[in-house]
């Protein structure tokens, strides 16, 4: 019996042949497998260096892989802190409010003894608040302007010898302190609020004005009416017919949505930061703010304190032009203001003040400084272009006068007015002309009767034209 066995490695044929049995037959499968086992140890190195670069290969493809990750983790954190950089910076641009406007105004007088100036001014302001989250907001406000207009010029030096000014003013932009230039930071203030705003505090310095004696139609020199007497109430000590800013608190509460409550107090000198609390002003209104059928409107009623020093008209001499005894006694006043839509396009306005008839004023060098009229009142209203097609434009018209008094009289009789008048009287006119949404022109005219409470001063006519560009 012959047995064979055939194997086949690679290109080499193995036959093994036998005779003899199952003994030999093993010894043949054992020389196989140790055949193979050679085979095999001898491809290790080949397989074994394929394996090391395969693992080599692999490995570098892992670490630039890891390093494609590092990078696009870089830049995704980059991403990242430029999202959360532009996020803060819109988060603080979203917490200021910006505002700037500039306001010229050219005016020309006639009818003034043949001697009518033509002047014009320049105003402008730039006003930035910040809300500061939880704590409420910081305002600053800073105003300039150039020029002293016509109301310097409008009195009555020419024809008597004396400096008597127009009483109900006729362009409250101009600077009140009759410089030519000037410019300031007229406001700046923290403004904590409470309750969803029903209580609000003002703490820095402020604009009196700012909160009480307001008004629909009476309240702007630079969009609604140029002369004092319809911007705020002038026969009040502290003003003298002007804006004074000065530092000081004020407490706003609103307990219901038809009833606003103001309470405000400041140093009366003005502008100085000097003994804070010596010579108090003191001011408080209640506002009424009815809604008749949609229809809104706004009744105030205001009183004040003025703690400066003032002289009585019984201290006064009208003979020699001079006051007696020290000056020590302080200003009371009372006003009201009103404004009531009633209709969608005409507002309806009217404001009245008064203050101590026994108080002449402040005394400088033994004379009166500053004389005070006892009363001024003031109508008026505004019409919106919406009937006519420009919905935008506004037309104006008011009425006002500044009473003077027996004893005011008495102190111009001392000044020379040989006939003093019961009253200054002021007749106003504007048409406001939008021509975009930042820009406006307003022609103007005012007239004016018994100019500086002098009943035979000519009657006086102002004719103006007033730009308002605001942002």
């Amino acid at each position: 019996m012959v047995l064979e066995m055939r194997l086949k490695v690679g290109n080499m044929k193995l036959i093994f042949q036998n005779e003899q049995g199952g003994k030999e037959m093993k010894k043949g499968v054992l020389a196989l497998i140790l055949l193979g086992v050679v085979m095999l140890w001898s491809l290790q190195p080949a397989v074994a260096k394929d394996i090391d670069d395969e693992v080599a290969e692999l490995k570098a493809r892992i670490e630039q892989l890891e390093k494609k990750v590092a990078e696009r983790e870089v830049h995704a954190r980059a991403v990242m802190e430029d999202r959360k950089a532009l996020s803060k910076i819109k988060e603080a641009y979203e917490r200021l409010t910006l505002g700037a406007s500039l306001t010229s105004t050219f005016q020309v007088t006639a009818n003034r003894d043949g001697k009518d100036p033509n002047d014009g001014a320049l105003s402008g302001y730039v006003e930035i608040g910040a809300s500061i989250g939880s704590l409420g907001r910081l305002y600053a406000n800073f105003e300039g302007a150039r020029g002293e207009g016509v109301p310097r010029k409008l009195d009555v030096s020419e024809r008597l010898g004396i400096n008597l000014p127009c009483l109900t003013g006729v362009n409250e932009d101009v600077d009140p302190r009759g410089d030519n230039q000037w410019y300031d930071l007229i406001e700046a203030y923290w403004e904590p609020s409470f309750y969803n705003g029903r209580l609000i505090f003002n703490i820095g310095k402020l604009d009196p004005t700012m909160w009480v004696d307001g008004n629909a139609v009476m309240n702007d020199e630079t969009t609604q009416f140029l002369s004092n007497i319809f911007v705020n109430q002038i026969a009040m000590g502290f003003q003298e017919g002007i804006r004074v800013y000065a530092p000081g608190i004020r407490v706003g509460m609103r307990p219901t949505d038809w009833l606003e409550i103001n309470l405000e107090w400041f140093k009366a000198a003005g502008d100085v930061f000097e003994d804070l609390f010596d010579h108090p002003f003191g001011i408080w209104e209640f506002n009424l703010k009815p809604n008749l059928g949609g229809l809104e409107g706004n009744y105030r009623f205001y009183g004040w304190y003025d703690g400066q020093e003032h002289a009585k008209w019984s201290q006064y001499n009208p003979t020699t032009g001079t006051v007696s005894g020290d000056a020590k006694s302080s200003n009371v006043g009372f006003g009201l203001s009103w404004d009531q839509m009633i209709s969608r396009n005409i507002t309806l306005a009217a404001r009245f003040g008064m203050q101590n008839n026994g108080i002449a004023g402040r005394v400088a060098s033994g004379a009166l400084d500053t004389a005070f009229f006892p009363y001024s009142w003031s109508i008026g209203g505004q019409i919106t272009g919406a009937g006519w097609g420009r919905e935008n434009d506004v037309l104006g018209l008011a009425y006002g006068q500044a009473v003077t008094g027996n004893d005011f009289r008495n102190y111009l009789r001392s000044q020379g007015v040989i006939n003093p008048a019961p009253y200054e009287g002021h007749f106003e006119a504007y048409y406001s002309f939008a021509l975009s949404e930042h820009l406006a022109i307003s022609p103007d005219i005012q007239v004016i009767s018994n100019l500086g409470g002098d009943d035979d001063a000519p009657t006086v006519t102002i004719f103006g034209l007033r730009s308002q560009l605001e942002f």
